[in-house]
């Protein structure tokens, strides 16, 4: 329940961007990184939070009509309206959008950090437990109360999306996070996972979870995003070796709205989906709502364009950008004769040292990325007792270290498998084969 009214709220901030030009778009965004008292911290949230500010600034969301609770460190737009993010203050920061909403407005929520489940409150929940979101505060168990202490429920969530749904307004959802495609669902390797399981919160195994009566479904336009399936982790990676992390989904997300000019919610999923890194366990995002066929933000696109200051692409991996690749460059952020033609060299985070260009280069456009690495096997796994000798032979002993797919021996052919090893993970051959003409 509690992913469901994220998502709610984050979909209709995102209608309302082109459906009003008198309509306003609130947002807030969640990010922790700091836990108070779990030894749970994170390193890529304050990140993700200056990525959306920036991406949403873009996409025509006003800075003062964002609230940000988290990233104190970060450099944001003075008129962001800045604050922690415990649940107090997140608490707070939603029901001051709620509101302030009316019809024809659109309303998003953001949350970068660790979900979790606890026993369920209310009694809505077909599995028996709650979504819950960790603020900065959160503790563990507190069997006082049957709770885990400052932890925001599904159940709260979907209660606010439902007030704010209720005035008129579309609720656009966002959650990068374990645990996160069930949040507001009671309408029926190399990184670091964002999800703590229960036991680490101190829930005892034999808590009991209230029984009661199906919490009414959502009504109203909105759209929710979630990071992984409910059954998957979701993962924070480095940027190459810059130091930075980021949500992987967060960062692919980002990417792709800087982009997205007459497409749907579904059809921005589904690009986000297959830019993701898989790493040895897979995280597949997914999504939900009556809005998810509905156009994305529309403003439309923001420039292709980057700019360039003092031989400094103001770019870099967070944007997509990689060494090797070809970039333009112009004296205008739109229209006119490239002045200069380069293959960059080293990407950073945010910025791409471009040596000598001329003066007059002043903008930077993508002609053609690098191309990507070649994909890393593991050795032949065998799934039953065929003869795959030659097949054997042809794959060779793969890499011992670091892999992307694993090369199983199935039925004659060799199946694809991702680098957690599972075959088929979405039915009967959605692995891809491979067989011998």
């Amino acid at each position: 329940m509690m992913r469901h009214a994220l998502f709610h709220l984050i979909c209709a901030t995102a209608i309302c961007f082109g459906a009003q030009a008198r309509a306003e778009t609130r947002a807030v965004l969640i990010g922790v990184s700091d836990y108070l008292a779990l030894d749970a911290d994170l390193k890529g949230p304050d990140n993700d939070l200056a990525l959306m500010v920036e991406v949403l600034g873009a996409r025509g969301v006003a800075p003062d009509q964002m609230r940000v609770l988290g990233g104190a460190a970060i450099t944001l737009p003075a008129a962001v309206h800045r604050g922690q993010p415990t649940r107090a203050q997140i608490m707070a920061a939603l029901d001051a959008v709620a509101d302030a909403s009316r019809a024809g407005d659109t309303v998003i929520f953001y949350f970068s950090g660790h979900g979790s489940q606890a026993p369920d409150q209310s009694g809505d929940e077909g599995g028996g437990y709650d979504e819950i979101l960790l603020p900065a505060d959160a503790t563990g168990w507190k069997g006082s109360v049957g709770t885990v202490e400052n932890a925001i429920l599904d159940d709260e969530l979907q209660e606010w999306a439902a007030g704010v749904l209720a005035k008129g307004a579309q609720v656009i959802g966002v959650i990068d996070a374990c645990h996160s495609a069930t949040g507001f669902r009671a309408i029926g390797g190399e990184g670091i996972s964002r999800g703590l399981a229960p036991e680490a919160l101190g829930v005892p195994a034999d808590a009991v979870s209230v029984e009661g009566v199906d919490t009414p479904p959502l009504s109203g336009e909105f759209v929710f995003l979630y990071s992984s399936q409910s059954d998957q982790r979701s993962f924070e990676y480095e940027l190459a070796d810059s130091g930075v992390w980021q949500g992987e989904f967060t960062l692919r997300l980002a990417q792709q709205l800087r982009a997205a000019e007459g497409i749907s919610w579904r059809q921005l999923l589904a690009a986000v989906s297959d830019a993701m890194v898989q790493g040895p366990a897979r995280q597949v995002p997914a999504g939900e709502g009556p809005l998810l066929d509905s156009q994305v933000l529309g403003t439309g696109p923001v420039s292709a364009r980057y700019l360039v200051r003092a031989g400094e692409i103001q770019a870099g991996l967070l944007d997509g950008l990689t060494q090797g690749s070809t970039l333009a460059f112009y004296d205008a952020p739109n229209g006119g004769a490239a002045v200069a033609q380069v293959v960059i060299g080293k990407v950073g985070a945010r910025q791409v040292a471009v040596p000598d260009l001329p003066e007059s280069a002043k903008w930077a456009e993508v002609l053609a990325l690098a191309a990507p690495p070649p994909l890393r096997l593991s050795a032949p796994v065998a799934a039953d007792d065929a003869d795959y000798s030659a097949w054997i032979a042809a794959l060779g002993q793969g890499d011992a270290g670091a892999f992307d797919l694993v090369p199983i021996l199935t039925g004659g052919a060799v199946a694809l498998a991702g680098a957690d090893g599972v075959l088929d993970p979405e039915g009967p051959l959605s692995s891809p084969r491979i067989e011998r003409m």
